[in-house]
């Protein structure tokens, strides 16, 4: 079992412990807020203490000397990098995780060489969501979609980038040629096409998508493809590869502001108008972007939303610090341009649900991101990245074999592997191959796995007794 402190129990510190509390660890938590603590403490088995999380005597309370990972998630960037710091110095075996929000503090600690930085892995959910919230504008017509089987910047320095895979999501419609089509017929209907169909949401539940299945309007389908698959597999389920080129963002905060530049990077093909109510935040995001309209008003003005030409507009994207006013100025775009796409950022969970109601296309959550990293830490070496699905009622998780692995050395169909757990996409060296039953399995292969909730740990003590985190 892997000893993991978390510092601040706010809401990614809170989101990461409630992930985690799943997991094979012994939790503890520090926060100077004790009624935060108890808050976590009635609903988890966490360890709580109140204090200073920057302060050494407060991480010795921790047994920081014991612990194989802390992750500092306060509101300040400074005590995080002092958090890490300290951890260092009280423990030369721990590995640090800071959130850092200025991405000058992030790119000194990541991007600058230092040999001894105290900060082994960063993350910034601001720029987590702006890259999430891209790739919807880019990819309107899917759930989602992520990149799997990547190399990271180390290795493909080292070996080249290789072929890389994507995890789809996406709704059938009543225009998709492959409907009624029962999924064990696709491998035949298209011999060369390296997809595999892993996963099928029906009537709200998500199960492992079997041979016999069919395909019917309104299932959500998951699959994993290669990348140069991919526009042909995503045309084949009835979509169309097309992005939002005109785009209103209401927020001009760090998310929204990110968003725009990202918008701006990709050249012609977006063109954007950004809504700010604060006038001064407004002047400074201007002055910030070069071609994105900036407009000072509030987004639930709908002469504001007609300035911004939101009858013409392809999406709108919601990123105030308001939850409800951002659904709310996401569903009214929805009565005032046919066809738009509507994107809403949302902290609160219990407010995910008001999204169908309400008639919003994508709800982006920004502390996804930040728990698939610290899930991927505390899995192990052999963990390289995890995706959540859904409310956590899946993963796809990404691993690079070792030889201790229960299945290493083995085909696929005498694997082993947890009943509700698929291969979805296998590398082979630089190359991906589609995953079949006699597929073996070798040590050095990196495999992006799809597993239901229930058989994930299962899934992790086959991959050997690696209770390190690396």
């Amino acid at each position: 079992m892997i000893k993991i402190i978390v510092c601040g129990a706010g809401e990614i510190g809170g989101q990461i412990c409630r992930h985690l509390a799943h997991e094979n660890c012994e939790l503890t938590v520090i926060d100077r807020n004790d009624g935060l603590l108890r808050s976590l403490s009635d609903r988890l088995d966490i360890i709580g203490i109140t204090g200073e999380a920057a302060d050494p005597h407060t991480l010795r309370q921790a047994k920081v000397a014991e612990a194989d990972l802390i992750v500092a998630t306060t509101p300040s960037d400074h005590t995080n990098i002092v958090v890490c710091l300290v951890a260092k110095n009280l423990s030369s075996r721990i590995t640090t995780v800071a959130r850092l929000r200025d991405r000058r503090y992030r790119k000194a600690v990541e991007g600058s060489g230092l040999a001894l930085s105290p900060v082994d892995r960063a993350f910034t959910p601001e720029l987590n969501v702006a890259e999430q919230i891209t790739q919807l504008l880019e990819s309107p017509a899917l759930l989602g979609r992520r990149t799997i089987l990547a190399e990271t910047a180390g290795r493909a320095a080292d070996r080249g980038e290789g072929e890389r895979a994507y995890f789809v999501g996406l709704r059938l419609e009543a225009s998709c040629s492959l409907l009624h089509t029962p999924l064990r017929q696709l491998s035949s209907l298209f011999t060369d096409l390296d997809t595999v169909v892993v996963g099928l949401r029906r009537k709200g539940r998500l199960g492992l998508a079997l041979p016999e299945d069919q395909l019917f309007e309104n299932d959500e389908v998951y699959l994993c493809t290669a990348d140069r698959h991919y526009e042909r597999t995503v045309e084949l389920f009835g979509k169309r590869i097309k992005n939002c080129r005109r785009v209103v963002l209401v927020g001009g905060g760090k998310v929204g502001t990110e968003v725009a530049l990202r918008l701006e990077a990709a050249g012609v093909k977006f063109r954007a108008r950004l809504i700010e109510s604060d006038r001064r935040r407004a002047e400074h995001v201007a002055d910030t972007l070069d071609r994105t309209v900036v407009l000072h008003g509030d987004g639930l003005d709908k002469d504001i939303l007609e300035e911004a030409n939101i009858g013409s507009a392809d999406a709108i994207v919601a990123m105030t610090q308001d939850d409800k006013s951002n659904l709310v100025m996401a569903s009214q775009a929805k009565k005032l341009a046919e066809g738009i796409l509507a994107v809403s950022l949302v902290n609160d969970p219990f407010l995910f649900p008001l999204s169908e109601p309400l008639d919003i296309d994508a709800i982006v959550d920004p502390r996804d991101a930040a728990v698939s990293m610290i899930l991927s830490f505390s899995r192990g070496r052999q963990v390289t990245g995890v995706g959540i699905v859904g409310e956590r009622d899946a993963e796809i998780i990404e691993v690079e074999l070792l030889s201790e692995a229960a299945f290493a050395g083995r085909r696929i169909r005498n694997a082993g592997l947890p009943k509700d757990v698929m291969v979805g996409a296998v590398k082979k060296g630089r190359r991906i191959v589609k995953p079949e039953p006699d597929t073996k399995l070798e040590a050095g292969d990196r495999i992006a796995f799809f597993a239901l909730h229930g058989d994930v740990q299962e899934l992790i003590q086959m991959l050997g007794p690696d209770a390190a985190v690396s």
